[in-house]
């Protein structure tokens, strides 16, 4: 047995020069001085490697071939075999009448050396620098017989230095959130009738002056909901109104009368009973007269105002209303008229309805689904898609003022980067815990991470598990340099 001195060559893909402490692996075999310089797309590893005092039988060899391996991803560089000399006399006959013979791919013949320098150029690819080095280790007898395999961790990751590391392809999670849903689905539709009377009567005539149109507008509603298998009308509320000419107490009785008056018509016409009906006396108006001087630009405007917010007695401010002249007279043909009236509020319920009845009522009559239905039918369509996004747009417009409504259209402009849009639909809800996950990725997209964190560590801390993945992911950015 001749001892044979030898090197073998370990590929330690670290982008900056590191001298490391000399490692001993299988059979006595060190590595010095792994370096790996990273040049455009290329790596070029070099290291010195002492096979001084390895032992080898004179037929055997070791082939030792390192190893870059992810759990995903694996390549070998060009391996290094260190042979006993008949073995080695056998190999060199062999490689010299092979076709591939020059090919980089083919193993390092060593033989009767202390050192050896080793230098591979490879090409670079991202996923190395997390990956794991690995040294495999074939030790092989007479004929190719397979004596021993072995593998060696020679580096537990890869690190570098000269290149920035790809930032992350991070995506924050939003948040849609599930309307509560409605036990009972109210609905109501308010209006208001000018009706105008003959004379000393008070009686409704169709056909006198504008009543026509005016009842026709509440006709055509009470008509829609009849003829409406959804729908059942609960109750009617009147409330009769007068203008402020005239005697205090006369004025309240005709607004009663006026209530009265539309009640009669509406019973003789769709045979309604007492019951469904709810009448109220409003009597003089003076404060939706307040209401429309304070938006005019009359000349008196401000000595109007005053009187009308004054603590005299309703026939003393008509009195001095008067004392104004002209002005009066434009109040009397002007405004007061808007003062004389019937407002009304019908009152209906409509029935739940299922998923596929909802996809088809949200297009045609979307007053009378609820936000919990609008959300199933919304759902029941793939996440992203154009039905999905039109059922949230649809829910915003129906129900403008409602925080859910707001959160889950500002969540889809979220998903499309529109933080233009998302602004619209959360700045009036930065309090309220339901936007807070949203809030969160609003502020990471326009690149705020310290106040994102903040928004996730709230939402978390009421339950909501998208906040969650996203701190994961504010933890995954903050990990790495830029």
């Amino acid at each position: 047995m001749k001892r044979n001195r030898f090197l073998v060559g370990i590929v330690m893909i670290i982008i900056f020069i590191s001298n490391l402490q000399a490692q001993r692996i299988q059979n006595n075999i060190y590595i010095n001085n792994a370096k790996a310089n990273q040049s455009k797309d290329s790596l070029v590893v070099e290291m010195t490697i002492d096979g001084s005092k390895i032992e080898l039988p004179s037929n055997e060899s070791v082939m030792l071939t390192p190893v870059i391996k992810t759990d995903n991803n694996i390549i070998e560089l060009r391996p290094v075999v260190i042979s006993g000399n008949i073995r080695y006399k056998a190999d060199k006959r062999t490689m010299y009448f092979s076709k591939d013979l020059k090919n980089n791919a083919d193993p390092l013949m060593i033989k009767e050396v202390s050192t050896i320098s080793y230098r591979q150029k490879i090409s670079y690819q991202p996923w190395m620098q997390n990956a794991t080095l690995y040294m495999k280790q074939l030790i092989t007898g007479c004929a190719e017989c397979l004596k021993a395999e072995n593998w060696s961790i020679i580096g537990d990751h890869i690190y570098t230095e000269n290149i920035k590391p790809e930032k992350p392809n991070v995506k924050f999670t939003v948040s849609y959130i599930a309307p509560e849903t409605e036990a009972v689905k109210n609905r109501n539709y308010e209006g208001s009738a000018f009706l105008d009377f003959q004379v000393g009567k008070s009686i409704i005539i169709p056909e006198f002056r504008n009543n026509y149109i005016e009842l026709n507008k509440i006709e055509n509603v009470l008509d829609q909901l009849k003829q409406d298998n959804n729908a059942t009308i609960k109750t009617i509320s009147l409330i009769g109104f007068a203008s402020p000419e005239g005697n205090y107490q006369t004025n309240n009785n005709l607004s009663s009368s006026r209530v009265q008056s539309l009640k009669v018509y509406l019973q003789k016409k769709y045979n309604y009973t007492n019951d469904i009906f709810n009448e109220m006396q409003g009597g003089e108006d003076w404060a939706k007269l307040e209401d429309l001087v304070s938006k005019s630009d009359l000349s008196d405007k401000y000595k109007i105002l005053e009187i009308i917010s004054s603590s005299i007695s309703e026939d003393i401010k008509e009195q001095k209303l008067k004392n104004l002249g002209v002005t009066y007279k434009i109040l009397l043909e002007e405004y007061f008229p808007k003062l004389r009236r019937v407002d009304y509020n019908l009152n209906y319920v409509v029935r739940a309805f299922s998923i596929e009845e909802g996809k088809i009522i949200v297009k045609t009559n979307p007053a009378q689904m609820s936000l919990n239905e609008m959300f199933l039918v919304a759902n029941s369509y793939e996440k992203g898609s154009e039905n999905f996004k039109d059922i949230f747009d649809i829910a915003v417009r129906m129900y403008p003022k409602d925080a859910v409504a707001n959160i889950n259209v500002a969540a889809i402009a979220l998903e499309e980067g529109n933080t233009k849009v998302a602004h619209r639909y959360l700045d009036n809800y930065k309090e309220n815990a339901a936007s807070w996950n949203n809030q969160g990725v609003l502020c990471a997209l326009e690149g705020d991470m310290e106040r994102a964190e903040e928004y996730f560590k709230k939402a978390e801390s009421v339950g909501v598990l998208e906040a969650t993945e996203n701190l994961k992911k504010i933890t995954l950015l903050n990990s790495t340099s830029y």
